[in-house]
């Protein structure tokens, strides 16, 4: 500790919209804040301006923000900033999953470490890992001293013998709803792989239409099953990558936000929704469920029926519901919540060095 303030270190390599304003809410609770990130722009789809914005915001927030640039290998380039990390004398540690970079790894020291580990298990249909990312995976859990996960129900996918804590994912959480659009639409986005679900959607649309023809679908987002999606004149979809400060415009466009996934852990996509007031339908995989404001707004994985019935139950939910699924956001994963449950984790984690 440091005249009484928690010092801690986030370190990450992806996730660094994640990072971004979880920092911010850590400031705010007097936590002096370091993060340690690559400089690359590979999860901003390239865009090294919106990169910039995170951290400009960090910045502003009292983060400091240390950059690692080069290749994994590049010791030159790592020299300063990880020597800076180490003189920043955290005491602890939390990394995102998915550091695929051993400097990372050499500047924790002795430092007590949480490893947020975002996906437990690899998604359903996902390619095989390459051998030395399965490799760095094993390291970072073996080092870590507490294992954290977005929900309860994702602790079985963790190796045993490590203390795992919940750490829910957070949101920016709006001060009023956004409100429902004149047209009812059903939103998709992001990120479009095969455990998202999408032809169950589809198929869930056909039988969604058969009563209400008027009701549009909106995908939004790029990734292979985006070639599953047919030219029809009730479905638009917005192709690539979708920057965050573009992400409320569609949330504008959506009644309800659907995340019908075959396989999960947690979404961040459903937390952006919620943050804004939108409904969730979801599939009951991983943590899902607890994204949705009851029961009614969850569908058995792969029933198509099921989905079809849950978005027709909700289609037109007005103001109070937006209300409550905002109120709700607010309490459980706004990033202000968020953070006052990770001051807890890291006043045991130091206490067990």
């Amino acid at each position: 500790m440091n005249n009484g303030r928690r010092r801690v270190l986030l370190l990450c390599d992806w996730f660094l919209k994640y990072a971004g304003p979880y920092a911010q809410a850590l400031a705010r609770r007097d936590v002096d804040v370091a993060v340690l990130c690559r400089d690359h722009a590979y999860e901003f789809g390239g865009d090294r301006a919106e990169r910039t914005r995170v951290l400009d915001a960090m910045r502003g927030s009292g983060v400091e923000v240390i950059e690692v640039a080069g290749r994994a290998t590049s010791i030159v380039h790592a020299a300063a900033p990880l020597t800076a990390a180490r003189r920043w004398r955290p005491d602890v540690a939390h990394a995102q999953s998915e550091i695929h970079d051993p400097r990372l790894l050499a500047s924790l020291g002795r430092t007590p470490l949480a490893l947020m580990v975002h996906d437990p298990r690899p998604h359903l249909g996902a390619a095989p890992r390459p051998l030395r990312l399965r490799l760095w995976r094993q390291l970072w859990e073996r080092r870590a001293d507490f294992l954290l996960v977005h929900a309860a129900s994702l602790a079985d996918g963790l190796p045993a013998g490590k203390p795992v804590r919940v750490l829910p994912h957070g949101a920016v959480v709006r001060g009023t709803p956004l409100p429902a659009p004149p047209t009812p639409t059903v939103l998709l986005f992001g990120r479009l792989e095969y455990y998202k679900g999408v032809r169950v959607l589809l198929e869930a649309m056909d039988v969604l239409w058969e009563e209400r023809p008027e009701v549009r679908l909106l995908v939004a987002g790029k990734g292979p099953e985006l070639a599953a999606v047919p030219s029809h004149p009730r479905i638009e979809v917005v192709p690539g990558y979708i920057p965050e400060p573009e992400v409320e415009a569609l949330l504008l466009r959506a009644s309800v936000v659907v995340l019908p996934y075959l396989e999960a852990s947690q979404s961040g996509v459903g937390s952006l929704a919620i943050g804004c007031g939108v409904p969730v339908i979801v599939s009951d995989a991983g943590g899902l469920p607890e994204l949705a404001l009851d029961p009614s707004f969850v569908a058995p994985v792969g029933d198509a029926h099921a989905l079809a019935g849950a978005l027709l139950r909700h289609l037109d939910d007005g103001e109070a519901v937006r209300a409550e699924v905002l109120a709700r956001a607010r309490r459980e994963i706004g990033w202000d919540s968020v953070a006052a449950r990770a001051v807890e984790i890291y006043d045991e984690l130091a206490a067990r060095r």
